[in-house]
């Protein structure tokens, strides 16, 4: 099995804080890893303006105690965003961002059955939440039930085709896995159309799945009657 690979999948998808690509270069959280209430992207268009360079007060409006709790998770403060994460399901059980979060968070710790019961109750709330099944396929597959990983992807695909880190996960799960290569690949190529900038080793892994499936195609011509 490829060790860098597993390394790779584990920086791109279970990390909350910070990414670190093959160059060992640090970026800032992909932002399709901390949600907003509905389960999409947190970003300047969906999230609540707010003023982070305090703390809410207690009886804030919920959208406002959400939003702190994002900026506490996309600045590194993931025990601080947890307790007000912890509080607002408590307070708010309806809104779904929460469970979502608290679920990455506990992912991140390799809490996975909190994770798990987190990310269950998210879709319970919103069942079409395309990081929540992501992540119950990432402890599926660390669980060896490749097949139910598989399914969890394919289902945050059919919710959000464009999810690059869906994508990057069923690719090696067909590659090194369930060992489908001819599966894989286009999986890989969709990955690297959607993110920027491109993954060098990513691209490596393409022409080596294509020169292994070209030899394999090669190999069964010549053993042809």
């Amino acid at each position: 099995m490829n060790l860098n690979r597993v390394t790779l999948l584990t920086l791109l998808t279970g990390c909350i804080l910070i990414l670190v690509g093959c160059s060992g270069k640090v970026t800032t959280v992909k932002k399709d890893e901390a949600t907003t209430d509905q389960g999409s992207p947190t970003t300047s268009a969906t999230a609540p303006v707010t003023d982070h360079s305090t703390t809410p007060a207690p009886n804030a409006a919920p959208e406002e105690l959400f939003s702190h709790a994002i900026k506490l998770l996309t600045t590194g403060n993931d025990k601080g965003a947890e307790a007000l994460l912890l509080a607002l399901s408590k307070s708010h059980p309806e809104l779904p961002g929460s469970f979502t979060n608290l679920g990455i968070i506990y992912y991140q710790r390799h809490l996975f059955d909190k994770a798990q019961e987190s990310f269950e109750q998210a879709l319970k709330l919103k069942p079409a939440n395309a990081y929540a099944h992501l992540y119950l396929g990432l402890i599926q597959r660390q669980a060896g039930h490749f097949a139910t990983a598989q399914a969890a992807y394919l289902k945050a695909l059919e919710i959000n085709p464009n999810y690059a880190n869906a994508h990057l996960n069923l690719a090696i799960l067909f590659d090194l896995y369930l060992v489908q290569l001819d599966k894989a690949l286009p999986h890989y190529q969709k990955y690297q159309e959607l993110v920027e900038p491109k993954e060098k080793q990513v691209d490596v892994w393409i022409r080596d799945l294509q020169k292994r499936l070209s030899g394999s195609v090669s190999t069964a011509v010549k053993d042809s009657p």
